[in-house]
């Protein structure tokens, strides 16, 4: 949870105000003067925009005023940060098998670990460090050269975060990760002190637990929302709502900025002198759409490993990589298998439960099963493996179990040839990759063609990634060492119904397992190039002259329009009861649904959660030794 000042944490009860020098008083008395008939203070700049400075001495959206000094020239190891708190390094390096020592390339990387605990950041991370880099990648065999030594920092403390930022200590092409979900502005209104809205907020908490429902009401008593509803229902543009994001691409200095948590494709990018990159399977079209205005410095990622993010479970995933290696398909004695569990807002997955288990016209139950049991018959008397169960509330109800039952999924996935990746609260998910790794022929989801667009989650086509290549992401991109990805080796379904007919297609599935491999290992490099080849100094050369940021604070008019709505919304008795649910939404947070404990007060509105600045910008500083027809361009 983030009140605004870069991450910090709600649960400390104060607002710390958004640093913005010379004009910091005047800000007050203009916020005091418009608000005091409410009878609360208000602190913001109404003016135009930030002022921007060189490395030597510059000034960051959202950083404090500390004169701490950090020598950003000698930044490889631990000891630059030694004597700085929240904040953890260590140094790692991908296996010796991929280059000697001597040969590895030096990195930095910084996880910024602040705000509400997610899945997402993990994840991603996960993916870069023990696949694109580590024992699972080694086990695939992934082509990890060149290989790197990494000094890796995690970064815990907003404090710490503003000093570092503050001082320029992270170097150019620095890799930097971050959840802009889990790091998201929480506060209803922008930079209260302390305030009381109306209505009844114990009703948006939820929970059986008192404790739990009392915690939540003391959050939202001093004016803070649910992480995953400030996200779900924020006005327009999230960027208008992290300040962590915003700090980033105002940093001066260009990084490579992997941007985890973005799971409705809610995120727009300005024109930037960093690379970005968005960590989600359904992001292609957004990273595309972004390109094309911000000087194509945006890509696509998969999310990550879902199931295996940390070390330990990164090499019993390692293992299984190399278990799969020797399954050819006729080892492999499950033709299709699936394991999930779906409730609501998973529309796809009740989908697919009720294809499964359905009647047909004769009268038969589970004939989508049955169905599909006939197909695996006819290719070497194969078996299906299916298991589903509906979440409601806080506890799973009776299962669904169809065909041959393993205790472990992973046994059963070592034992198939497809595997079912359905959709669920999210489009995105781990489920793809993991398949992938372990020789699997992924079925993707694309029934967000045939269901209105609910199981795609916000996202526009989210298949795209996979089915149609990574390569759209780079025209031109033959200068790197590595080839872009193309269109992926799986299985795509619109309808389930069609499911059998689509895996009839396949007839050489030792090829095809072979086609999977070789994919994995072509988009692993694919993957890591993104982040290896990233030449800041020549890059992107037209916005080299780096990017200007302006950030505009809301006006007297504006804030009293956001504060009117936020008070109304919850001075309506039937602001809880009134919201319907969609199947739509992503995630399964931020919901009415008893057993869910928000993080504070929720909100189904932008009304209840209004951007907290006017607008955000970024516009390339022209470099005086560009041309006049690259400055045109």
């Amino acid at each position: 949870m983030n009140d605004g000042s870069l991450g910090k944490l709600a649960a400390r009860g104060d607002v710390v105000k958004h640093s913005r020098g010379k004009y910091q008083q005047i800000q007050l008395l203009i916020a005091v003067f418009v608000f005091g008939l409410y009878g609360f203070a208000m602190v913001n700049k109404a003016s135009t925009s930030s002022e921007y400075k060189n490395d030597k001495n510059e000034q960051v959206l959202g950083t404090s005023s500390s004169s701490t000094t950090i020598n950003s020239q000698e930044m490889w190891g631990c000891e630059a940060y030694a004597e700085m708190s929240g904040i953890e390094c260590e140094i790692w390096s991908s296996p010796t098998s991929s280059s000697t020592s001597s040969s590895r390339r030096q990195m930095n990387e910084y996880v910024i670990d602040i705000g509400a605990p997610s899945d997402f950041l993990p994840q991603v991370y996960a993916m870069w460090r023990y696949w694109l880099n580590g024992a699972i990648g080694e086990a695939a065999g992934l082509d990890m050269s060149p290989g790197i030594l990494v000094t890796s920092r995690k970064i815990t403390q907003d404090t710490t975060l503003h000093k570092i930022l503050e001082n320029g200590a992270i170097p150019a092409g620095s890799l930097v990760f971050f959840d802009v979900l889990g790091s998201i502005d929480t506060q209803v209104l922008p930079n209260r002190t302390s305030y009381s809205l109306q209505g009844d907020m114990s009703l948006g908490c939820g929970g059986a637990d008192e404790n739990d429902a009392e915690s939540c009401k003391s959050k939202a008593d001093q004016g803070y929302l649910d992480t995953t509803c400030a996200y779900l229902f924020a006005e327009t543009d999230i960027g208008l709502r992290n300040s962590l994001y915003r700090s980033l691409l105002s940093y001066s200095k260009p990084l490579i900025l992997v941007i985890a948590g973005d799971v409705g494709c809610r995120l727009r990018t300005p024109p930037t002198h960093h690379r970005i990159i968005l960590a989600n399977d359904g992001c292609l079209a957004q990273a595309l759409d972004a390109s094309a205005h911000a000087g194509k410095t945006v890509y696509a990622w998969p999310q990550g490993l879902e199931s295996y993010t940390d070390i330990e479970a990164a090499a019993s995933l390692a293992d299984l990589v190399s278990q799969a290696k020797t399954k050819s398909a006729n080892k492999r004695k499950i033709l299709v298998s699936a394991s999930f569990s779906y409730f609501f807002r998973k529309p796809s997955r009740i989908n697919l439960m009720h294809y499964l288990s359905g009647t047909d016209d004769k009268g038969n139950l589970n004939a989508g099963a049955l169905a599909l049991q006939q197909v695996a018959n006819t290719m070497n008397e194969r078996t299906v493996s299916f298991f589903a169960q509906v979440v409601s509330g806080a506890a799973p109800e009776d299962a669904f179990q169809f065909g041959t039952m393993y205790p472990e999924d992973n046994t059963a996935a070592l034992k198939s040839i497809f595997v079912i990746c359905p959709a669920g609260d999210l489009w995105t998910s781990g489920r793809i990759i993991e398949a992938m790794l372990l020789r699997n022929i992924p079925v993707v989801d694309e029934t967000y063609v045939t269901d209105g667009g609910r199981s795609a989650k916000g996202c526009r086509d989210p298949a795209k990634l996979f089915r149609d290549g990574f390569e759209q992401l780079i025209p031109g991109y033959a200068t790197t060492s590595t080839a872009p990805a193309p269109a992926a080796p799986f299985a795509f379904v619109q309808a389930w119904e069609d499911l059998p007919n689509v895996l009839s297609q396949f007839d050489d599935l030792d090829a095809q397992l072979d086609k999977v491999s070789d994919y994995a290992n072509q988009l692993g490099a694919y993957l890591r190039t993104i982040v290896l080849d990233y030449q800041p100094a020549t890059d992107d050369s037209y916005l080299q002259g780096g990017t200007q940021c302006t950030e505009t604070p809301l006006d007297e008019y504006e804030l009293a329009e956001i504060f009117e709505k936020a008070q109304a919304y919850y001075a309506n008795p039937d602001w809880f009861d009134s919201f319907v649910d969609s199947p739509s939404i992503p995630t399964n947070a931020c919901t009415k649904e008893e057993s869910y404990v928000s993080s504070g007060a929720l909100c189904f509105s932008a009304d209840c959660a209004p951007r907290l600045i006017s607008d955000f910008t970024c516009s390339p500083i022209l470099s005086s030794s560009m041309s006049e027809e690259e400055k045109k361009n």
